[in-house]
């Protein structure tokens, strides 16, 4: 979890070692990825991780990678060191987003997460559904 560091009385910054070691902390986290990657290992769409040290909170734009351990069967929960759960969900066409459909997840796979300050988005670049309902291939590209 990331510490920020706290100036007394908004003044100018102690250089002390206190202060340097909570900077460093902070930049050695940031390298290490603390927070970044979770397995998750229930065997079920109710995905839990923990993380130690804890995540104190659920920040927009936190982004982790989840690792699966089983398929999914529809619509997922990820709830991080009992903060609670929230949803799993995919963009869709023109910037919608949709409860995931089962097989969307595969076992084994990585999954790039992040929280938009309702729910966790998968932000895969391969992950966007199209919601179109034919298409047809030809020698110019793709046409829908």
């Amino acid at each position: 979890m990331y510490t920020k560091t706290v100036w007394a009385n908004g003044g100018t910054p102690a250089i002390n070692d206190a202060n340097l070691a909570l900077i460093e902390n902070g930049i050695e986290r940031a390298h290490l990825g603390t927070h970044i990657y979770g397995l998750n290992a229930t065997g079920n769409d109710t995905y839990v991780l923990t993380f130690s040290p804890a995540l104190g909170s659920y920040n927009t734009g936190l982004r982790i990678n989840l690792a699966i351990d089983t398929a999914n069967e529809g619509a997922v929960t990820l709830n991080i060191n009992s903060l609670g759960a929230k949803s799993i969900k995919k963009r869709v066409y023109l910037g919608g987003k949709a409860e995931l459909a089962a097989g969307n997840f595969a076992a084994g796979g990585i999954y790039t997460l992040a929280y938009d300050g309702t729910d966790f988005i998968v932000t895969n670049p391969d992950f966007t559904i199209i919601n179109r309902t034919s298409f047809q291939i030809q020698s110019s590209g793709w046409r829908f």
